[in-house]
């Protein structure tokens, strides 16, 4: 069936074999470029319109973003089995983007944050970016899978350091010292564990981490 209302998202798989269309109806088509006729098989399960589609780097997974607040794994050789379904956003889906490695689902949203699901377990929580004012209409990983570029409504592009251990390593590097939790929050993120940026070096403590470690 021919899609019927606007289409919002398209994307291309790594091979070229296969073209995704993300549809006000809620679907997404899938459709082989030299056979424009008709679609080659629809996946349907949101019910909202569908703002973002993705192929994983192995071209194996289809992840779409709905305005029904979801994400939806598509395993394209099992085309019989259900999607995996995230949903930890609270807003529309705007953007999405696998890492270059594939390991890592990066997801924009109308509700300000970017989510980082880790797709070796998908049912994990993920890491929530926060720091926009407005929906993030997109995202996209640089070549090494190193950096996040977020776009938003606020007219801001913001860059992510998401490769944890390299972050560390800058740190370490600048500070020679260990970050204290406090600093861990405001520079890195108050949704990752925080870890020592130099571990043979002496920790740091804050006043604020001081009176949580030991109590009122």
């Amino acid at each position: 069936m021919l899609p019927t209302k606007p289409l919002f998202s398209v994307a291309f798989s790594p091979s070229g074999h296969l073209l995704a269309a993300g549809s006000d109806d809620g679907t997404i088509r899938l459709w082989e470029p030299h056979q424009t006729t008709a679609p080659l098989r629809s996946l349907s399960g949101h019910t909202g319109r569908i703002y973002a589609v993705a192929f994983s780097p192995d071209g194996q997974t289809l992840a779409s973003g709905s305005n029904d607040t979801t994400v939806r794994l598509w395993d394209l050789h099992q085309p019989a089995v259900s999607p995996i379904i995230l949903s930890d956003h609270s807003g529309p889906l705007r953007s999405l983007a696998f890492s270059p490695d594939g390991h890592t689902l990066a997801s924009g949203s109308s509700d300000t944050t970017v989510r980082l699901w880790n797709l070796r377990q998908p049912h994990a929580a993920p890491i929530v970016l926060r720091g926009h004012e407005g929906r993030v209409l997109s995202v996209a990983f640089s070549a090494d899978g190193n950096v996040l570029a977020s776009g938003s409504a606020d007219q801001r592009i913001r860059l992510w350091m998401v490769r944890t251990e390299r972050l560390l390593d800058r740190v370490c590097n600048k500070a020679w010292r260990n970050l204290t939790q406090d600093e861990w929050r405001q520079f890195v993120s108050p949704d990752v564990p925080y870890e020592l940026t130099c571990p043979n070096m002496p920790i740091h403590y804050s006043v604020q981490d001081s009176v949580q470690a030991t109590g009122p």
